[in-house]
């Protein structure tokens, strides 16, 4: 797994399930060695469509843009 994934993966267990990616965005400053990568909207999408190909997460489209869900939590 690359970087970039594991730090979407760590961002959503501990900042919550659901996030939008401007929220993911944002919050990767918080783990600048983990999250270097992951310097766009771009970026996090990328990222974000290979963990769903191996079924970590998944997305829905809200107003407002994406919002990504670790599996197996309820979803708001």
């Amino acid at each position: 797994m690359k970087s970039n994934e594991k730090c979407i993966l760590k961002i959503l267990k501990i900042h919550g399930n659901g996030l939008f990616t401007n929220e993911i965005l944002q919050l990767t400053k918080n783990y600048p060695k983990l999250c270097k990568g992951c310097s766009s909207g771009n970026h996090i999408i990328s990222s974000g469509l290979e963990l769903i190909n191996i079924g970590l997460i998944e997305k829905k489209i809200a107003k407002g843009g994406f919002k990504w869900y670790l599996k197996n939590i309820n979803q708001e």
